[in-house]
């Protein structure tokens, strides 16, 4: 695991909650998201539904690190998975990511972080 997206509808009790339950801190990014933080460790991102976000998608999303993007889709999607969002490069790191609903409907997403193939027989 190597992001955690949480989507809230209400970024203020949301924060409160997990502060007083895991001691995570926050910085803001934009107006309706806070970077989550436990100590000196970067966790992942708050945000708020919106009206670009409807309420219906509130939840948390995990993202896994894969080797090779191309790879880890095409074997996703041969399996019944659809692929949500993505892959889009993340500026400025230059991650790859993308979100995909699994067979059973869960949302999961991928995250390349030092895009090159994988070799072949490794897992995806």
């Amino acid at each position: 695991i190597v992001w955690l997206d949480l989507r809230v509808s209400d970024l203020e009790r949301a924060q409160e909650f997990y502060h007083r339950l895991l001691g995570w801190t926050y910085e803001t990014f934009e107006d309706v998201a806070v970077t989550i933080h436990d100590g000196d460790e970067t966790l992942g991102m708050m945000s708020e539904v919106t009206a670009s976000r409807p309420a219906a998608e509130t939840g948390a999303v995990v993202y896994l690190e894969v080797r090779d993007m191309t790879a880890a889709l095409q074997v996703a999607t041969s399996m019944g998975a659809t692929v949500e969002i993505g892959p889009e490069t993340d500026e400025p790191s230059g991650a790859v990511y993308a979100d995909i609903l699994d067979p059973y409907g869960l949302r999961i997403g991928l995250v390349q972080e030092n895009p090159s193939p994988s070799a072949d027989g490794e897992p995806v």
